[in-house]
């Protein structure tokens, strides 16, 4: 169900968007200029920041764990509202959520998309969420990160903000050796033909939250009782259809370090219990 202060902007180049009422007008001439008049939109520059002078701010990472899906929606939303109103600084949550179906804002009808009796008969719950895009699967066997980043003081671009996760991932998986990409017209990571990676976000008056799903070791019935992302099931993998993954510690570390390269932002580890205590329902 739509909140009353968010409003969906229409997708353009495969991106994955729900934005916070507000300024209407002048969200539609950002993505009508960012979209340009053939649709495919600009290239993002290598570093979001637009800062170049004085110290680089930080940004508070936790690493959560195993999380309910609506428990972490719940959290970010707190965590939204505390960072429009200068509580925290910009933050990165990384996690893993119990097997779950996620039903996205892009979705028209979630019927044609999903098998939903197969699904109940697998025992998966399907939830309706906050992000833009269409369906996808999340469970365990995969990294989610969830940035709470006030693009207002970095640089209110939607298209280059997705694309910057894109290669917060991308210079990640570098670091072992992956060579992921972009695909035209396309939101997400790929390798080769195959999809590792899912990008779906929400923003609130110019606050980030979702973010990204990598598969490492994701494997579920359900990913064939579904179209993810409107793809086939074929069109999805995960790291060790590729070979043996690293070790989930080891992507957190290059995903930490490339979010605060790409950002220009310093990472700061906080404390699970700290955020995990705002969780609201």
């Amino acid at each position: 169900m739509r909140t009353q202060d968010e409003e969906i902007v229409p997708q353009y180049r495969g991106a994955d968007i729900s934005v916070g009422q507000g300024k209407q007008a002048r969200l539609r001439d950002e993505v009508s200029r960012l979209a340009g008049a053939d649709g495919r939109g600009q290239e993002c520059p290598r570093s979001y920041s637009t800062e170049t002078t004085g110290a680089m701010p930080t940004c508070g990472v936790a690493e959560l764990g195993r999380v309910e899906y609506c428990e972490a929606e719940g959290l970010q939303l707190e965590l939204v509202r505390a960072r429009r109103e200068g509580e925290v600084p910009d933050l990165l949550l990384l996690l893993e959520h119990d097997p779950v179906v996620t039903v996205g804002r892009g979705t028209e009808d979630v019927g044609q998309v999903v098998d939903l009796a197969a699904l109940r008969r697998e025992g998966i719950p399907m939830r309706e969420t906050s992000r833009g895009g269409q369906v996808t699967y999340h469970g365990p066997g995969q990294i989610v990160g969830y940035p709470i980043v006030d693009l207002q003081a970095l640089k209110p671009d939607l298209h280059g903000y997705l694309r910057s996760l894109e290669q917060v991932l991308i210079d990640s998986l570098a670091e072992f050796g992956y060579e992921a990409e972009r695909v035209e017209g396309l939101t997400g990571v790929w390798m080769g033909k195959r999809k590792v990676a899912s990008i779906g976000v929400a923003v609130r008056r110019w606050v980030t939250y979702h973010g990204f799903a990598l598969n490492v070791t994701c494997h579920s019935p359900a990913w064939s009782l579904m179209e993810p992302c409107g793809l086939s099931t074929e069109q999805v993998a995960s790291l060790d259809d590729f070979g043996s993954p690293p070790p989930v510690p080891g992507l957190h570390s290059a995903i930490i370090e490339q979010f605060g390269a790409v950002f220009r932002r310093r990472p700061e580890r906080v404390a699970r219990e700290e955020l995990l205590a705002r969780a609201v329902f």
